[in-house]
């Protein structure tokens, strides 16, 4: 069973050789290369050629030109002669794609076959048209939403696509090879007419076709209305509030509602993102609130309440003049500035000597007051006033006080300023007084403490010297004790020869007296007996 087994192998692979053998016996043919057009139209005719320059002698060749995905049954070229294959083929769609050439022996399987590398060929097809669909399929959309555009067209291969928003190139990105334009967040700028334009072309010529325009509507959200009001007077004398409600943004059809003291009084279409109502009131009354609100047909938006009670110019009239242009130390410019204590809606007008100055730009109506800019040159110089009138009825006029304006009365110091300037320069002089007063004071408590800290030191430093003294005598206290009895003993002993040599001499000087007193006895008596003889 092993002698048949290893007998089997041989045979195979004696086999292998001599097929091997047949191979290196057959001819090669060298690689073909092919050539023809890279690209056609539908319906033309193109031809391609292939060819192998080095063929052995003797032998025909069989040239195929192959699609390489298979779709299409090779077209054959005999070449009996050595010349190069020629392949004609009728442009179709289905003609697009890769091709390769394929060559061998002419009813000769000896030869072995080769191939050539690949070419591309490209079927060029017109445009016949384009058109735009949308999704979602609407022509209205708002702010932030998204839609994408597509561009179907009718026939066309290798078509590039380019988008136009009324007629100008869109600022979007887009991939041109694909025929969508698709916007995430849609903006107002993104409104109006797009139009796809779709090309390909062939040798160097550009074909074209222009999709109809579809239009894109992006619409705004209304913004929170503003609200506002003035007051007109009719012909009867009847006031009347014009409130006006008013949004920065959005986009029509929108709708103002009107509410006072939250209940509806009136509904108006917008007019460019606005509109009035007219409410009657009553001056120097409280009127309440109104409020306006709007509606875009998706939500709505309110402004902030407002109180329209008016009330009329009364009260005084204040006129204050600030200097404001100095040049080389002396007032240029002055401002006038009015206001009246009270009044919603007080217009101002200005006089110089008694003359009513007609309106100029340089008027400037503040909230609450007027500013007027005065040159001081001879020609406006004199007696200025400023008087305040309700801006919708000028039967109620207040006057201010006058002031005359010049450039010597601007530029005189003003009594106020002398008096805080006087006033500061006395401060100034008591509180350095009060600072030199309370310097020599304080030098002086200064010098006190001095001494006094220079005396309680030298007491420190004795005090610490006799601590230091009783600290060393504590050290030695032993010893003066142990010598103490010593010392006491010797000042006994002392004290005993003393008493003794006192007593001694105590003796000798009462014996000694003794002997005198006798002496002095016997002397007496000697004497008393001569006396007696």
């Amino acid at each position: 069973m092993t002698k048949m087994s290893f007998t089997f192998d041989h045979l195979l692979v004696l086999l292998g050789f001599c097929s091997m053998w047949q191979r290196t016996d057959g001819q090669t043919l060298g690689k073909p290369m092919i050539w023809g057009p890279s690209e056609g139209t539908v319906n033309a005719f193109e031809e391609f050629f292939c060819k192998v320059d080095e063929i052995p002698e003797g032998v025909s060749v069989l040239y195929q030109f192959i699609k390489e995905d298979g779709s299409k049954k090779p077209i054959e070229y005999a070449s009996l002669s050595g010349e190069p294959g020629k392949f004609t083929i009728p442009v179709r769609s289905d003609r697009d794609g890769r091709y390769i050439c394929k060559a061998s022996g002419h009813n000769n399987t000896e030869v072995i076959s080769s191939y050539s590398n690949s070419m591309r060929f490209r079927v060029i097809e017109k445009i016949v048209s384009a058109h735009i669909t949308l999704d979602p399929p609407s022509e209205e959309f708002w702010v932030e939403e998204s839609v994408t555009l597509q561009c179907n067209v009718t026939g066309g291969t290798y078509v590039a696509y380019h988008w136009l928003l009324d007629n100008v190139p869109v600022q979007h990105h887009y991939n041109r090879s694909q025929n969508q334009l698709t916007i995430q967040s849609l903006s107002t700028s993104d409104s109006g007419r797009y139009t796809c334009v779709a090309s390909n072309q062939f040798n160097g010529t550009l074909f074209s076709n222009s999709s109809d325009f579809k239009n894109v509507n992006v619409k705004e959200h209304v913004s929170d209305p503003k609200i506002s009001f003035k007051v007109v007077k009719d012909g009867e004398g009847i006031f009347a509030a014009v409130v006006k409600c008013q949004s920065d943004k959005g986009t029509s059809p929108i709708t103002f509602t009107l509410l006072k003291n939250n209940d509806t009084v009136a509904e108006e279409p917008d007019k460019d993102l606005q509109a009035n109502f007219v409410v009657p009131i009553q001056l120097d009354r409280n009127m309440g609130l109104v409020q306006c609100q709007a509606n875009d047909r998706t939500r709505t938006v309110s402004s902030k309440p407002l109180n329209i009670t008016v009330e009329s110019v009364g009260g005084a009239v204040t006129m204050r003049v600030d200097r404001t242009v100095v040049t080389n130390f002396e007032v240029q410019t002055v401002l006038l500035r009015c206001s009246v204590e009270r009044g919603t809606f007080a217009e101002y007008s200005w006089f110089l000597n008694n003359t009513r100055l007609e309106k100029k730009d340089s008027f400037l109506n503040l909230s609450d007051s007027a500013v007027f800019p005065v040159n001081l040159v001879p020609g406006t110089t004199g007696l200025y006033h400023c008087e305040a009138a309700n801006a919708f009825d000028n039967t109620t006029r207040v006057l201010s006080q006058k002031w005359r304006i010049n450039k010597e009365v601007m530029n005189r110091v003003p009594l106020t300023v002398v008096i805080i300037v006087f006033t500061c320069f006395f401060v100034v002089i008591v509180a350095v007084t009060a600072c030199c007063l309370y310097g020599v004071v304080l030098r002086k408590k200064k010098a006190r403490i001095y001494t006094l800290k220079e005396e309680f030191t030298e007491m420190s430093s004795i005090y610490d010297d006799f601590i230091n003294e009783d600290e060393d005598d504590e050290v030695n206290v032993a010893v003066y004790e142990e010598d103490m009895d010593i010392v006491e003993a010797s000042r006994i002993e002392d004290s005993d020869e003393d008493e003794d040599e006192q007593s001694s001499i105590a003796d000798e000087e009462s014996d000694e007296e003794k002997n005198f007193l006798d002496e002095e006895t016997i002397e007496g008596a000697g004497t008393e007996e001569t006396e007696l003889d």
